[in-house]
């Protein structure tokens, strides 16, 4: 996952965005082989882990339904 990150970050400072690690959320879609998946970590600070989402105006869950 530490791989992951430094790429969201690397994207986001090409880009000249910020991260906001307090509104970011974390959504594994579909079936995992293993609940063993390591949270996401940005700068320190995890990222909260969700299985639903509301996101202009619509809901989204991991499952895709």
């Amino acid at each position: 996952m530490k791989e992951i990150s430094d790429e969201l970050i690397k994207w986001s400072q090409d880009n000249k965005m910020l991260i906001n690690c307090n509104k970011t959320k974390e959504m594994i879609l579909g079936k995992t082989k293993s609940n063993n998946i390591p949270s996401l970590e940005i700068d320190g600070k995890q990222i909260e882990r969700v299985s639903e989402f509301k996101i202009l105006g619509l809901q989204l869950s991991n499952n895709l339904n």
